[in-house]
């Protein structure tokens, strides 16, 4: 294979091979969590409905029970019959026809609303309604055992779905029956949000439809359970008309029907699907470019190598009086001439190459060690200042074509033939930079993660936050912010790491400074509670929207217009709280500005 080609393989394989499997695996987490997230909204929400609606029915049927124990019956006239009845039909708003009923049929006439009748906020019923609800009024298992719930039937003049309940009437042979209106729970069903929950609506035990947003799905079959009995609580998938839906079903506990919900799944996963489709269009980017560069750089470096290499094994055999083209590259050229000198002092040539080596070591280590000393102090003097807008992300991309560089350098290294020192010489001094870069790139990796353990001492909790502030004050003048720190005498002191509980300051500093403008104060307060010590944050700024005050601190999540880190300063503080046993608190008022409390426990009572 070809160097040009060997050099795209590498390239992509290098670039894309970790693209790949991350996506993979992103994309794979991503939809796990958010079906696990999904479930439970969906299982909270049917539940909510569920207890709604046995809320409700028990309160119609114990208050139906409790009319029929109130009013004697048995005792009344007619007149005065149909009085209570009316008192009844008055205090039950769902109620649309009450009335006595035998084994023989009414017992009196009922209440209900006729469409001439003044009273308002009701559902009207004629006479054909009022006889279909005679003939399906639970009257004779009401009598039997006390209570009766019928089967629902719906009404497409009103809209909705009739229930029909009996009770019976203590010390007579009657039965005091009632048809209820479902719209309450047509409207308990309905405050559940379509749009992030998904549809609820309510079951019988045969699986038609009694309550659903959608009026014109009234009585229909459900099917969500795939032809399981629709009582039993469980979370399942469907397929209906070409789509899948997930959903969740609670069975009420008050009469043999459930509460369900459920939400179309391409709605579920549309934005881990948009993620996808967004991380396959950087591969396939990734992929032509790593092609083309590979190609490319191959291209250049394959021709004047290869005519490198044949002069060099002409000198191997023996034959001095070949001279190389110096051509190409700088080091090409040099390479070249070198080779040409060697042919007739290679001796010389070759005690000439190696101080320069040495030569080269030597400033190699040299400028090493000023870089390595130079960047020590930098990094003492502004990491810590600057880590809430790090991201280990940029690690993670210059470590990728680092390690294809690597890769290709000592490869070369690997094909270069004997007597080829200038060239191994070069080369090592790639392969040198690009593993110094490495560990470079790595060093920032392991410095922005904060997962390690604490190195755990007693410390003087006002240490840490003075310490935060001294690195943050020149950056804050500069800016034209005020700092203030204050710390109440003694201060209190906590078994704690004082480099994680700096970097909670400066984390909280970074996010006070980012939502000020120029002449803005911001306070830094330590003080002891009775079990706690505390270090108070507070600042003018914009403040945080209630909406955004449970997610920020979240990873990622940020309000900023201006997105200049990745949004991890918040979650990187809250987790080193959570480390030190303590926690972290915030209050905000839009245009106002925020306080950040940090909790942690101290050593003894003050």
């Amino acid at each position: 294979m070809r160097l040009s080609a060997q050099l795209a393989v590498v390239l992509a394989v290098a670039a894309l091979l970790p693209l790949v499997v991350a996506g993979v695996i992103l994309t794979a987490r991503a939809r796990a969590a958010l079906s696990a997230q999904v479930e439970a909204t969906q299982k909270a929400a049917a539940e909510r409905v569920a207890e709604g609606a046995d809320l409700w029915l028990s309160q119609i049927v114990d208050r139906l029970r409790l009319s029929a124990d109130l009013f004697d019956f048995a005792s009344l006239d007619e007149e005065a019959r149909r009085g209570a009845l009316r008192v009844i039909y008055r205090q039950l708003d769902p109620v649309t026809v009450v009335g006595l009923y035998g084994t023989g049929g009414a017992v009196g006439e009922p209440v209900f609303l006729r469409e001439t009748d003044p009273l308002q906020g009701r559902l009207p019923v004629n006479d054909e309604e009022l006889a279909y609800f005679a003939r399906s009024a639970p009257v004779d298992a009401a009598l039997e055992e006390g209570l009766a719930i019928g089967e629902a039937y719906h009404s497409p003049r009103k809209h909705t779905v009739l229930l029909p309940v009996a009770v019976r009437v203590p010390g007579t042979s009657w039965a005091l029956a009632a048809e209820l209106s479902l719209r309450p729970l047509q409207r308990l069903v309905a405050r559940i949000p379509q749009d992030t929950v998904g549809t609820a609506y309510l079951l019988d035990r045969s699986g038609r439809i009694l309550v659903h947003p959608d009026g014109a799905r009234f009585l229909q079959r459900s099917d969500l359970s795939n032809g399981e009995a629709p009582l039993r609580p469980r979370i399942s998938r469907v397929e209906r008309e070409g789509q899948a839906y997930l959903s969740a079903v609670v069975p009420l506990r008050s009469v043999d029907w459930a509460a369900a919900v459920e939400r179309q799944e391409a709605a579920v996963f549309a934005p881990v699907d948009a993620m996808a489709v967004q991380m396959s269009s950087i591969v396939a980017v990734a992929l032509v470019f790593a092609v083309l560069a590979g190609w490319g750089l191959g291209r250049r470096l394959a021709r004047p190598i290869e005519k490198a290499m044949d002069g060099a094994r002409a000198i191997a055999s023996g034959d001095l009086g070949v001279r190389l083209p110096e051509q190409g590259a700088m080091e090409l050229r040099a390479l070249c001439a070198a080779m040409n000198a060697m042919a007739g002092e290679l001796e010389r040539s070759r005690a000439a190459i190696e101080s320069f080596n040495r030569e080269l070591q030597d400033r190699v280590e040299q400028r090493t060690e000023e870089l390595r000393r130079a960047q020590a102090e930098l990094m003492q003097i502004r990491s810590l200042a600057a880590i809430g807008e790090l991201g280990a992300g940029v690690a993670h991309e210059l470590n990728n074509p680092l390690t294809g560089i690597l890769g290709m350098t000592q490869i070369l290294l690997r094909r270069l033939e004997p007597g080829e020192e200038k060239a191994r010489e070069l080369l090592g001094r790639i392969e040198a930079d690009a593993k110094r870069c490495r560990e470079i790139t790595l060093n920032l990796l392991r410095f922005s993660e904060q997962g390690q353990e604490p190195e755990w001492a007693e410390i003087d909790l006002a240490e840490p936050a003075r310490a935060a502030v001294d690195l943050k004050r020149a950056e804050f003048e500069e800016r034209g912010l005020h700092l203030h720190f204050s710390a109440e005498p003694p201060a209190p002191r906590a078994r704690g790491d004082f480099a994680q509980l700096q970097q909670v300051v400066l984390n909280l500093l970074s996010n006070a400074a980012n939502a000020s403008r120029a002449g803005g104060r911001i306070w830094v307060e330590v003080s002891g509670e009775e079990l706690f010590g505390c270090i108070r944050v507070r600042d003018e700024g914009s403040g945080i929207p209630k909406e955004h005050l449970d997610r920020i601190f979240e990873p990622f999540f940020t309000t900023k217009q201006d997105w200049r880190g990745p949004g991890l300063g918040l979650s990187v503080a809250y987790r080193i709280v959570e480390t030190h046993h303590g926690t972290i608190e915030v209050e905000s008022e839009v245009g106002a500005g925020s306080i950040f409390v940090v909790r942690v426990p101290r050593l003894s009572s003050p």
